[in-house]
């Protein structure tokens, strides 16, 4: 479901990655931030080559449920991401 203006706000993040974990932290200590990438339909995924760190995602999603990290099933998942 994208927002109301169409608008979809792609994050791809990856374990082991300290950009992706200052990020995750942040998003999740700041409701403020959370409703305001919820209006845009915020989309976390997992880059296609990357391994997958299932810990991170369910760990992540576990307490994250509104905002789940998503593992592309293929690289034609990515064809709109740029």
């Amino acid at each position: 479901m994208l927002s109301r203006s169409g608008t979809e706000l792609v994050m791809v993040v990856g374990a082991g990655c300290h950009r992706s974990a200052n990020a995750l932290q942040a998003l999740q200590a700041d409701p403020e931030l959370q409703r305001r990438l919820q209006q845009v339909h915020l989309v976390l995924v997992t880059a296609p080559n990357a391994p997958i760190d299932t810990h991170l995602i369910s760990e992540w999603n576990g307490v994250n449920p509104s905002m789940a990290i998503h593992a592309p099933y293929s690289a034609a998942q990515w064809e709109g991401i740029a």
